[in-house]
């Protein structure tokens, strides 16, 4: 049931009007990345990253100016990657944490597609409220125990929504970095 309910929060299910962080219509479709993170060096790297803020900021009209609590959700192998060091011991991490102290970095393993790897920078809450939330009917519910004459099995289910999204202007996607 938990990965059932991890792949209905990324991609919805298919069939029904029921989205994922990844598929909503109402999220701007992601930039293709002109950087490589695994061969840029991690100046470069800090520098699209103030790239992806911009474009946050230009999309809200100004509304997210880059201190607010931002979310930035990658494959794990970019985020190994804005850990790498150049000669003088400096990482793009430390310069983008100075930049934006409230940056939390979040590994997705299902963003390491066939496209590319997918990195996606939220501004998690905006005038506090939520930019989006993943939501559920229920998590698990146990049925009734049934007994048999030589066993007894009992059935569980869970409910999923996906992922709703109130703010979708507050995300950028950006496509293999």
């Amino acid at each position: 049931i938990a990965k059932f309910m991890n792949r209905s929060y990324l991609y919805g299910v298919s069939g029904l009007k029921n989205y994922g962080l990844t598929n909503d219509p109402s999220l701007i479709a992601p930039v293709a990345s002109a950087l490589n993170y695994a061969t840029a060096s991690p100046e470069d790297i800090a520098n699209d990253f103030v790239r992806q803020v911009g474009l946050l900021v230009t999309q809200s009209n100004g509304l997210i100016d880059g201190s607010e609590t931002l979310v930035w959700a990658a494959a794990p192998s970019a985020i190994n990657d804005i850990r790498r060091t150049n000669n003088y011991g400096l990482s793009a991490e430390k310069k983008i944490r100075e930049s934006y102290p409230n940056i939390e970095f979040i590994p997705v393993p299902e963003y390491d597609t066939a496209s590319g790897r997918l990195a996606q920078l939220w501004a998690r809450e905006i005038e506090g409220q939520p930019t989006g939330e993943v939501a559920f009917t229920e998590k698990m519910r146990a049925h009734a125990v049934e007994r048999y004459s030589t066993y007894t099995r009992q059935k569980k289910s869970a409910g999923t929504f996906g992922a709703v999204i109130y703010r979708p202007f507050a995300v950028t996607q950006t496509l293999g970095i």
